[in-house]
């Protein structure tokens, strides 16, 4: 590990050599995720209250081998953009979308998946934010490897979101493992909110390069322009010698329930 010192903050870019304790821990919290993702799939269907799904989530990450409270955010109805912390008694209907953004913990370690469900099918709008969010996670996943900088990363996954005409809101990226860590790649209205989005820390974000070992969670969030309608796309990636491998196996694409 090496200590960065940012705006008197200090902050963590971790690595994990292959085959690490902390590594496998990773992989198993995914492992653990995926599983509950599966649970979560045959549980949610049309009748079913967003809280009580959101609930039943939880249990299934604590139920699968989560060996502390699991993180989630949560947000279901015919009109979502990003998960929110208090699930509501919305009675899911056709049509409706499910944005989730979940971590399952083992030890202090963490996976993180976002993966958006739809019950029935797919309304055209959210189609193609999904389209631009996918986009935008390949090319990340693609430039990702030792020597590029973050700011090239950056760069990259916010092409195909804004050529689809969309903006974003929430990072395209940040450091994982033992919760969120530094690199956090803030976009949209998180570069006015947040503390660490100073011009300092994003000059050096921009300059710092990819390591191996590094785990990253890629995280699109694709939005319309009025900020009425989103979707973020993604999970856990550990950066190679030759790129990055996904921990996940789970497809990148829609769940219908």
């Amino acid at each position: 590990m090496s200590l960065l010192n940012i705006c008197h903050c200090s902050v963590i870019a971790r690595t994990l050599p292959t085959w690490s304790p902390g590594l496998l821990l990773v992989e198993k919290a995914s492992e653990i995720g995926e599983r509950a993702l599966g649970a979560l799939a045959q549980y949610v269907k049309s009748g079913v209250t967003s809280r009580s799904a959101a609930a039943y989530f939880v249990w299934a990450m604590l139920e699968n081998g989560s060996t502390e409270a699991p993180f989630l955010l949560w947000d279901a109805g015919p009109q979502v953009v990003h998960g929110v912390w208090q699930p509501g008694d919305h009675f899911l209907r056709p049509g409706d979308v499910i944005v989730t953004e979940l971590s399952a913990l083992v030890c202090g370690y963490g996976a993180q998946f976002q993966r958006p469900m739809a019950v029935g099918y797919v309304r055209q709008v959210y189609a193609r934010l999904f389209e631009a969010a996918a986009a935008s996670y390949w090319e990340g996943l693609e430039i990702l490897r030792p020597g590029v900088t973050f700011g090239e990363l950056t760069q990259a996954m916010a092409r195909p979101i804004g050529r689809a005409g969309f903006m974003t809101v929430t990072p395209y990226y940040h450091g994982f493992g033992l919760g969120l860590e530094y690199p956090v790649s803030f976009s949209g209205s998180r570069l006015k909110r947040s503390s660490l989005a100073t011009p300092t820390v994003q000059k050096q974000l921009e300059q710092d390069q990819v390591r191996p070992g590094m785990v990253l969670a890629l995280e699109p969030n694709a939005v319309t322009p009025d900020d009425s309608h989103g979707v973020h796309v993604g999970d856990t990636v550990v950066v190679t010698e030759h790129g990055a491998r996904r921990l996940s196996r789970i497809p990148l694409e829609w769940i219908i329930v």
